[in-house]
Formats: C-alpha cells, structure tokens, sequence
C-alpha cells in the first residue's frame, strides 16, 4: 500500500506554498487556545496569513487539492499506473501546474488511457473531440498525485525525464510502461524494423537499457534533429513480440505480426537446405554451392561459421562445429556428410535450440 502524506503533498508546490503544510498545526493550536502571533512566530508565517487561516477567512490551494486526490495506491493501482505513465511519455505530459493532458488520433490509444486514469483515480476527464485528434485533460491535483509518487518525470514542453522512482520499479512494470509508450511513439515501418523516436536521447538510453535486460539489441541515431532507437532483425523483433508488443488488438501490434510472418530465416534456412542436401549423399561443397545457387564462401561459412574481426558482428558456428555434419579430405577435397548423431547446439543467436533427427525437425538419416 502507497499512501501520499499531506506535508510531502505541498512539496510539489512553489515555494510560495510551502507554508502551507503547516495548515493544519496552526489550526490545532488555535483551537487549543494559542495567540496568533505567538503561532505565527512559531511556524514563521505572517501574521496576515495566520490570521486568515484560523478566521476561515482563506484555506491553502494545497489543503484544499489534496482533500480530493486519492492518497493510497494498492499493489494492482500501482501496476495499472505503468501504461498511465507510457501514454505520459508518449503523446501526454504534466504542465508546470500539474495538469495532465493527453492526445491521440486514434481513438482506441485515447479510449485506453481514461479506462486506466479511471481504474486508478475514478474521476473523469475533460474531453475535446477536434477535427481529426481527441485531447484530454485532468486537473493538477492528479498529476501532483503522479509527482508525488513518481517524482517530477514531465513539468512542462521538453522537461520529460527518467526519475529515480522510475529507476526503481520492477521489470515488468517497466515493460507495460514501454507497451504504450511504443503504442503512442513506435512504429513498424514497411521495411522491417521496430522504431521509436524522441526529441531527448535520455529517455532512448533508457528504454535501450530496458530491451537490453530483455536481451533485445537496438541501436540509437540522430536523424532529423530527433533521436532514433531500431530494433532490426528476426530474432530481436520476435523478442519484442514476445516479452513486450504493442497493446492486444492495436493494429501495430497487427503489422509487427505480419512483418514477422514474412520475414524468411536465411541462415537457418539455408542449413537446413544443406542438410537436405547432404541426407541425399556426401557432397562437396562445389556441388552445394552449384545446387543451392550460392557462393562458395557463403557455404563454407554454413559449414564452419563465420569467425568476425570486426566486433559489432558476432563470431557464428557453422554445421560441422554443431556436431551435425562431419568431412573427410579426399584427394585435397573436403567431402560433406551428415553425422550420424542428433545433438543440441546453439546457434549464433544465443538461442539454444534442439535438432533431433528423430523427432522431425530435421530429416532423419538414411
């Protein structure tokens, strides 16, 4: 349970509030029978001030906004608070006031950030249907809330920032909150890569450090005077599907799933092709090279890897270091022929995958 004390409250505040917090002690000891000035010499308050409060004359702005917020936060709140602070990070954002204000053109994206705002703070918000985009707004005593519990992630234009609340949250949470962060921000664009992009790189670092713990490579650049994080590749897109994807029923969640579906697996293919091809009989690799219509170098690498100087590409194993296919030197040819074993091997990915012959993945031997 998460509960928001009133003097922590006002701190939220400018300075010309922080008097406020004291609202309530100055009360207890008038009502107890103590001279004003003496109270307001005590607190360092003005008198005038002091005054006003004990004569009902005024009650701080602070007191007042915090009677209505909502001051505890179960477990599940907390949670349902994630996906809140996507959708903040993307198309909304806090004022230097507090108030919350959130955009979209679709309407499935807007329909879910009130659902959630409900779930948590069930008050409703102003809405305003324009031409072709929906604004919503809340009143700046929910997103002092939000402040208090998160600190000050967004204040204004351009101020957005990872806090060390943020820092601090579990994993999962910080996946949901990537979930509709990517919902409002991210992309799938036809030729196959996941992107986001953002006017401040911090906020990119932040969510590479995410997919990085996720063991989700992406690579961030300037381009247009904005900063962009891609994820390329099959086997990271299909780790974001799994461990992160857009909202369920979203359509770019939708489009992420065709671009997976149609994106063929060439190395793993293409050892597969040569495995097929050495169940036939023992060959060399002239003659894959020739059946599979591929260069010579290329095969040699499915067979024996590919052994990189350069350090941003990964040294990979070929078929005859994973136990799948053996040669012999005949006549200074090396002859390719399957291994008459199953085994486990992990490719190049760091994925371990299992190829038994007998279980069909792979042809059985003759």
């Amino acid at each position: 349970m998460f509960r928001i004390k009133y003097e922590d409250f006002v701190e939220t505040y400018s300075k010309q509030y922080q008097s406020s917090k004291y609202y309530s002690q100055v009360m207890k000891k008038f009502k107890h029978g103590q001279e004003i000035r003496e109270i307001s010499k005590h607190f360092n308050i003005s008198y005038r001030t002091v005054w006003s409060w004990v004569k009902n004359k005024t009650i701080p702005i602070p007191y007042i906004e915090y009677i209505k917020i909502k001051k505890k936060f179960n477990k599940n709140e907390l949670s349902v608070l994630a996906p809140v602070m996507g959708y903040l990070f993307g198309d909304g954002g806090i004022s230097r006031k507090g108030d919350i204000h959130y955009c979209n053109t679709e309407e499935f994206l807007v329909n879910d950030f009130v659902s959630k705002m409900t779930i948590v703070f069930n008050i409703k918000p102003v809405i305003r249907n324009e031409k072709s985009i929906t604004r919503v707004r809340y009143p700046r005593w929910v997103g002092k809330s939000l402040w208090y519990i998160f600190g000050k992630f967004s204040f204004g234009k351009d101020t957005k920032n990872i806090t060390s609340q943020i820092e601090k949250m579990p994993l999962n949470w910080k996946i949901n909150m990537l979930r509709t962060w990517f919902n409002d921000d991210g992309s799938v664009p036809k030729y196959g890569v996941i992107a986001i992009k953002q006017k401040l790189r911090p906020l990119l670092i932040f969510i590479k450090k995410i997919l990085s713990e996720l063991d989700i490579e992406s690579k961030i650049d300037k381009d247009d005077n904005r900063w962009h994080l891609r994820i390329c590749g099959y086997k990271n897109m299909l780790r974001f599907k799994e461990k992160i994807d857009f909202s369920k029923g979203y359509r770019k969640s939708q489009e992420l799933t065709k671009i997976i579906d149609g994106i063929k697996h060439p190395h793993n293919m293409t050892k597969k092709k040569i495995l097929k091809l050495l169940k036939e009989y023992p060959k060399t690799r002239e003659n894959i090279s020739e059946l599979l219509k591929l260069k010579s170098g290329t095969v040699y690498g499915h067979l024996h890897g590919w052994k990189r100087k350069d350090k941003k590409r990964k040294t990979t194993i070929g078929l005859v270091d994973m136990g799948l296919v053996k040669f012999r030197n005949i006549n200074r040819t090396n002859v390719y022929s399957l291994n008459n074993s199953g085994s486990e091997i992990k490719w190049a990915t760091g994925t371990r995958l299992s190829f038994c012959f007998r279980a069909g993945l792979i042809p059985s031997l003759p």
